[in-house]
Order: structure tokens, then C-alpha cells, then sequence
């Protein structure tokens, strides 16, 4: 019984010791930075092409200007591809650094392909105007379930002038009631109209789409905007026009905006 009691003890205190010693590893910088390194040479093996992350010293300034200095440790010592999409997001939206950008939303994917992060790539590379590859993640966006990259993907092909397959996934998009879907449906029947000599069935379908848009979306300042532009430039009707924007007064246009545009454009 005693020799039980003494092993007991002493497997409590090996655990002990040991636990101390994982502590103490984790704890200790030279160890933090072979972890590191293994990371980073397995990610090269595998992803040779979206792996060349600066340590945190080398863009301390930018990420402190960011405030997300953090985010650094979590992509890349940890592998988590959220924090990767949230580095990349914040290169894009706060520094216009579109090249970063696409640099850490790549090292993301390569660590977990996720809808946000794809959808994400697929506006980056559309701010660029490189719409091959922003049809691209977008496309996978929707492969990987992320709804709301359909109708961001008809966009993607308005912009690029394929406009059948714009009206494909504008209208997938408008099913779903997504923000921009119906008014950029109306964008794309209106520019075809003007392809073809102001196709009359075009023009219906464009008037159609941009009041369903106000319809779903009242308040949204561009849907109220495109109509009111279609009709003034387009079925030069400016008593709709003006009509229309009369009525976005105190909900989406204020007053002396109103008032200037009908007294002195048109």
C-alpha cells in the first residue's frame, strides 16, 4: 500500500514537472520562434506561393497604425484564416493597398478556403478591375455556400460587360431580396437598352428593376438615385424624375439638394 501511495506521488509530481516545463517552452522566445519558423516553412511546402509573411517588427508601423498587431500572431503562428481575411480587409479599406491585400487574403485561403474570405478576394480583385480573378472568388465564394456573394458575382460581370451572365446571378441574387440586386438589374437592362438603340422591351425591364429596388429597399440612397437618373436621362421624363426626387426628401435626399437639382439642372 505504501509502495502505491509513493508511486502515486510521484507520477503527480512528474506531471507537475512536466506541465512546468510546457509552460516554460511555450514561454521562452526562442521557442516561439522555432514554432514560428515551422509554421512558416510547412505553409511555403504547401502554398509556396501565398506564404512570404514579414514578421510583425518588419510592418510594426503599418500594423500599429491599423491597430492590429495581434492579428499577426493568430495568422500565422496559429493558422487562423480569419485574422489573415481581417489583415487583408484592413490593407484594403484603411491603406488602399490592394497588392498586401490580395497577399493576405491568398495566405488565408491557403490555410482554410471560406466564403468570407473569397468573397472578399473577389471585391479586392474588382477594385483592381481584374475581373478574371474576381470571377474567380466569387464563384468559389458561392461554391463554398456564401450567399451573399451571388449578387455581388453579377456585379462582377455588369462590370466586365458580360451581360448575360450578369442578369443570371443579379436575378438568383434578387430571389433573395440581397442589397443591390434589383437595382443593378436595372443598371444592366438599361445599358443594354442603349446597345440596342433603346430597346423598348430593355427600357420596361429597367423600369421595372429600379422600382422593385425602392420597393425592397426604401431608404437606399443609390436605388432612389438611379431611378431618378433614369428617368431624366434615359426616358427623358422629367416629370417622374422629378417626382421621385421629390419624394426621397427627408428619407434619403435632404431638401437644397432637391431644390438646386430641379432649379438649376434641369
Amino acid at each position: 500500500m505504501k509502495n502505491i501511495f509513493k508511486l502515486i506521488i510521484l507520477i503527480t509530481i512528474t506531471l507537475n514537472f512536466a506541465a512546468c516545463e510546457q509552460e516554460k517552452e511555450y514561454a521562452n522566445p526562442e521557442n516561439t520562434r522555432k514554432a514560428y519558423l515551422k509554421h512558416k516553412e510547412d505553409a511555403e511546402r504547401d502554398f509556396p506561393k501565398h506564404t512570404d509573411m514579414e514578421e510583425p517588427a518588419e510592418r510594426d508601423n503599418e500594423l500599429r497604425q491599423m491597430g492590429i498587431n495581434n492579428l499577426w500572431y493568430q495568422a500565422v503562428q496559429h493558422g487562423k484564416p480569419e485574422a489573415a481575411t481581417q489583415i487583408a480587409m484592413a490593407y484594403y479599406e484603411k491603406l488602399k493597398d490592394y497588392e498586401k491585400a490580395i497577399e493576405w487574403l491568398e495566405y488565408s485561403n491557403s490555410i482554410k478556403p471560406t466564403g468570407k474570405n473569397s468573397d472578399q478576394a473577389c471585391t479586392v480583385y474588382s477594385a483592381k478591375r481584374d475581373f478574371k480573378e474576381a470571377i474567380k472568388w466569387c464563384k468559389q465564394a458561392v461554391d463554398l455556400g456564401y450567399e451573399k456573394a451571388i449578387a455581388g458575382l453579377g456585379v462582377v460581370y455588369a462590370r466586365d460587360k458580360d451581360y448575360e451572365n450578369a442578369l443570371v446571378w443579379l436575378k438568383k441574387g434578387d430571389e433573395l431580396k440581397q442589397d443591390g440586386a434589383a437595382t443593378n438589374l436595372g443598371m444592366v437592362y438599361s445599358q443594354l437598352s442603349g446597345i440596342d438603340n433603346l430597346n423598348k422591351e430593355y427600357l420596361k425591364e429597367a423600369e421595372k428593376y429600379y422600382l422593385k429596388a425602392i420597393k425592397d429597399f426604401p431608404k437606399d440612397y443609390v436605388a432612389v438615385s438611379n431611378l431618378v437618373n433614369f428617368y431624366h436621362d434615359k426616358l427623358k421624363d422629367n416629370v417622374k424624375a422629378s417626382a421621385w426626387a421629390i419624394a426621397g426628401v427627408g428619407n434619403v435626399f435632404d431638401i437644397t439638394s432637391v431644390v438646386e437639382l430641379l432649379a438649376y439642372n434641369w
